[in-house]
């Protein structure tokens, strides 16, 4: 037994009281003795069996871990030979650009003659063509840059593609349907915005915004009907524009029911140069068409009922 043993034992010793049982001391004595032993023995194995499990797991983490470290440098050649497909459109970006491929026409570099220093022909020296006016170079053209619309038309089939084909000096045919402006409130761009109603019903206004030069027609033979279901919300409002014009187009609300409309139907404020020919514009119940300071407008041929 060690000393620490012994401390124990003698502090269990001193702490121990007799008791009157009608049995011998002695006897009584080594049973108490016998039971503290065992309680003793049994902590000291507990311990011993605790310590032996902490070891065992720390060497298994150990052996796992170099494992695992093992494994990955032996499948890091491969890796880096076949790497992972990109996942995103940003990882792309970041990459270097690739170097450009050998072309039939090279540039001359600083043999190149004076005569055409942008030359992109292969070898072209000063030697060949003498520097002279008849000199024939090969010479890089600027890439067209496309346009985002078709300065004359854009045909649209949807309300969506009404909504964001919207922009200065663009033709917008619209296909025969119906374009419930509506189902885009959230939309948004440089020349279309969404004005509340200023209640609580959430029913917001397409308007668009300073745009110069901007037909809406329908396309031959169609019936186009641009609507909205909200009662306190325009279909249209058109804000600080020039050059507007909209013909074969009907317009209204599709509310349904005694309750009228508290909104107009075609809305302009602060714009020139307004033109709406032969279009249709109908409501339930309030106005057909509102102009603030406005000018140069000309209604032609427009039908406004149940306004």
């Amino acid at each position: 037994m060690t000393i620490f043993d012994n401390i124990k034992l003698a502090g269990a010793l001193k702490d121990y009281k007799f008791t009157d049982t009608g049995t011998p001391a002695s006897e009584t004595f080594s049973k108490e003795f016998e039971v503290k032993m065992e309680r003793l023995v049994r902590q000291k194995q507990r311990s011993y069996k605790t310590r032996v499990y902490a070891q065992r797991a720390a060497a298994a983490v150990v052996t796992i871990a170099l494992f695992g470290s093992f494994l990955y440098l032996l499948l890091l050649p491969r890796n880096a030979e076949n790497p992972a497909p990109f996942n995103t459109e940003q990882e792309q970006a970041q990459l270097p650009d690739p170097e450009p491929a050998p072309d039939e026409f090279l540039s001359g570099g600083e043999d190149a003659c004076e005569c055409c220093p942008d030359c992109i022909q292969e070898d072209c020296v000063c030697e060949e063509c003498g520097d002279s006016d008849d000199c024939v170079c090969f010479m890089p053209e600027e890439p067209e840059v496309p346009l985002a619309y078709d300065d004359t038309d854009v045909v649209v089939a949807s309300a969506e593609e009404l909504v964001s084909a919207i922009a200065p000096n663009t033709t917008i045919t619209l296909e025969h349907g119906v374009y419930d402006v509506s189902t885009l409130v959230g939309f948004e761009s440089p020349y279309v915005r969404w004005h509340d109603d200023g209640y609580s019903f959430n029913e917001n206004t397409l308007v668009i915004y300073n745009v110069e030069g901007l037909v809406l027609q329908a396309a031959p033979g169609a019936e186009v009907e641009i609507v909205t279901p909200f009662r306190f919300a325009e279909v249209i409002a058109f804000s600080s524009c020039s050059d507007i014009s909209l013909f074969g187009i009907k317009a209204g609300h599709t509310v349904t029911g005694e309750y009228i409309c508290d909104a107009g139907v075609l809305s302009f404020k602060n714009c020139t140069g307004i033109t709406v020919e032969n279009c249709y514009l109908y409501g339930c119940g309030t106005v057909g068409l509102n102009m603030y300071d406005c000018s140069d407008g000309l209604i032609k041929d427009t039908t406004i009922t149940d306004c």
